[in-house]
């Protein structure tokens, strides 16, 4: 499900975000990415995930969007430039 430049995205990185399926509810994720530095909510009640902090294990910074029902639409990375 992870899209983005994968030049510099390490092997077990990329790994957990292939774990990742739509419809998958964010305890789902949690349990792979473990939990988010970042939590965003919109007004149409959809959510997104983002995981940066570099000091962690992440050298990218991928991120999980949500529906209004809490459940995965998509999944991306993106390299730190």
């Amino acid at each position: 499900m992870a899209g983005g430049r994968l030049d510099g995205y390490s092997k077990q990185e990329a790994k957990l975000m292939q774990q990742l399926t739509a419809g998958m509810d964010s305890n789902q994720v949690i349990s792979i990415l473990g939990s988010p530095d970042s939590r965003s909510y919109h007004d149409d009640s959809t959510f997104l995930f983002e995981y940066f902090i570099s000091n962690k294990m992440w050298s990218t910074l991928p991120f999980v969007k949500f529906d209004s029902a809490g459940k995965v639409t998509s999944a991306c990375y993106h390299i730190k430039e």
